[in-house]
């Protein structure tokens, strides 16, 4: 039953600038560039690869298929990699290669900017941001008071945001396994535009000058001396190589430094053909236990070394993808967290089977409690609220004490009212693992917080709950890019009825706070958070 809508005005909106299709796009062609103050600077507008050549599943649920100790669990899965469209020609500089003493050595440096304490409310860590010159003033306010962090920025843009915040985050980006050539073109030729990434004030060509790459650095299989990634146009790279250890680890110790970032995200670093074998030229294996196995020990023994150059200074994130295969045999023990992209769910109105989605929170409680760092990112569609609150609830449900959210919508500053939920800090602990918190009475997920009770059903059942006590079942509306004037707009608000009993279907998650005191009138607004 319900007593009457109420709402909270929410601290953050979004209008109209830059807007680009879901998904992340790792890299930057050379001639994405968009002018800006200070000169040329790039804008991520990617095309979803999966979308046009690499589909995700056209089923609700993909068709379970029991692997090793979690039946139910999908087999394989898809390719979290995208293309990306351009804009205007850019210059192609290469990649400064020369070591340094800071890249070489292996001393531990100083612990370097916290990451924050997630226990209390929703944390954002914002996946990329575009050149601040193409944001106004109170754009770039909002995101350093509204985000924790972001990545890919050059450093006059990092000097910035910190002369604003100072311990605003910022990850540098590298491929975790790969190395940055050029956009595949027709039949995964790699003809189309040179990727590129940040270095130090620049944005630059990854590929190195020819004379310094080394036949050996590269992965050979299937008779070819290199082995293409067709969607991202990078080839992947014999990670046991010590030359190739040396020479990349190098840089990238170097570019964190000149960049004064707080850590590096380690794109796609997965084993390979859990990708997909046919998105590689030479094809990979698309079942092979031996091939996963050995680059299961492949990445986690490079993760082992690279953590160990890089020191307490800074955090190494790998993205592990959707983590919802239970072959995948990676560990990322040296790793100080993840990234989960596809976090909760494939993406709007595609759902994981509930042994995938069990699987994916089992393996982000196992790393949230061992303290680690966990970034959450699922690709939203605006209008699909049903699809961001199972997202946020499914969050609420698993995080720890450095657990994060982006609920990734374009380039430019975004927010979602169901960031702004009154929750409080979490009672206890998270536990083991995600079926510890299932309710038997009522067959779905709970987890409590001091202002909030949170709910989650992944399926396969459509659930109805009964109450113990009235409760506030808030759901957003509004959201989206943040105006230039950095205010969201009015509309932008948390509502809903007090309610003693509500049903969840499939895929969908609640948060129930208590309801306000006194009761509010319909239609009223409480303050902003």
């Amino acid at each position: 039953m319900a007593i009457g809508p109420v709402a909270i005005v929410v601290g953050l909106g979004i209008a109209s600038i830059l807007q680009e299709p879901a998904g992340r796009a790792g890299h930057l062609p050379a001639s994405a560039l968009a002018q800006s103050a200070g000169g040329p600077r790039p804008l991520f507008l990617p095309l979803l690869a999966r979308a046009v050549r690499w589909p995700l599943p056209a089923a609700t649920w993909p068709t379970p298929t029991a692997g090793p100790g979690d039946p139910g669990a999908t087999p394989g899965r898809q390719p979290t990699a995208t293309l990306a469209a351009t804009l205007t020609v850019a210059a192609t500089e290469t990649v400064d290669t020369r070591p340094t003493a800071a890249a070489s050595a292996t001393t531990a440096a100083p612990a370097g900017r916290p990451w924050p304490d997630s226990r209390r409310g929703i944390l954002i860590f914002n996946d990329q941001l575009p050149g601040l010159g193409n944001l106004t003033e109170a754009q770039i306010r909002f995101a350093v008071t509204h985000y924790v962090g972001t990545q890919k920025l050059t450093r006059p843009d990092a000097d910035r945001l910190r002369a604003l915040n100072p311990d605003f985050l910022i990850l540098h980006y590298r491929l975790g396994m790969g190395l940055g050539y050029r956009a595949a073109e027709g039949d995964c030729r790699p003809t189309g535009d040179w990727l590129q990434i940040v270095d130090g004030a620049r944005w630059v060509r990854e590929w190195p000058a020819e004379e310094l790459l080394r036949p050996t650095w590269f992965y050979a299989h299937g008779g070819e001396e290199r082995v293409f990634f067709c969607p991202n146009g990078w080839y992947l790279m014999d990670l046991d190589d010590a030359g190739y250890r040396d020479w990349w680890m190098g840089a990238v110790l170097r570019q964190l430094a000149d960049n004064d970032d707080d850590g590096l995200f380690a794109d796609s670093l997965s084993v390979p053909n859990l990708f997909g074998g046919g998105v590689w030229r030479p094809r990979l294996p698309d079942i092979d236990a031996a091939f996963e196995a050995d680059w299961a020990r492949r990445i986690d023994a490079w993760l082992a070394e690279l953590k160990a150059r890089m020191g307490p200074r800074y955090a190494l994130l790998p993205n592990a993808g959707n983590w919802v295969n239970s072959r995948d045999p990676v560990r990322y023990a040296a790793a100080d967290g993840v990234m989960v992209e596809g976090f909760a769910s494939w993406g709007p109105g595609r759902l994981y089977h509930p042994a995938d989605w069990r699987l994916q929170m089992d393996r982000v409680l196992a790393m949230t409690a061992a303290g680690g760092i966990l970034i959450a990112q699922s690709y939203p569609d605006a209008a699909d609220v049903e699809h961001r609150m199972f997202t946020v609830a499914s969050y609420l449900l698993v995080k720890g004490r450095r657990s994060y959210l982006n609920q990734e919508y374009a380039m430019a500053p975004e927010w979602w009212p169901e960031y702004d939920l009154p929750v409080g800090a979490y009672l206890a602990e998270p536990p083991a693992r995600v079926d510890e918190l299932l309710d038997p009475a009522t067959g779905v997920y709970r987890r409590d917080y001091e202002g909030a009770m949170v709910l989650v059903n992944p399926g396969p059942d459509t659930r109805r709950i009964t109450l113990d006590a009235p409760r506030w079942h808030l759901r957003p509306s509004g959201g989206g890019l943040v105006p230039p004037d950095g205010r969201l707009p009015a509309g932008w608000t948390l509502s809903g009825p007090v309610v003693r009993e509500l049903t969840l279907a499939p895929g969908q998650g609640a948060v129930l706070a208590a309801p306000p005191t006194p009761p509010a009138a319909q239609g009223s607004r409480l303050p902003s958070p």
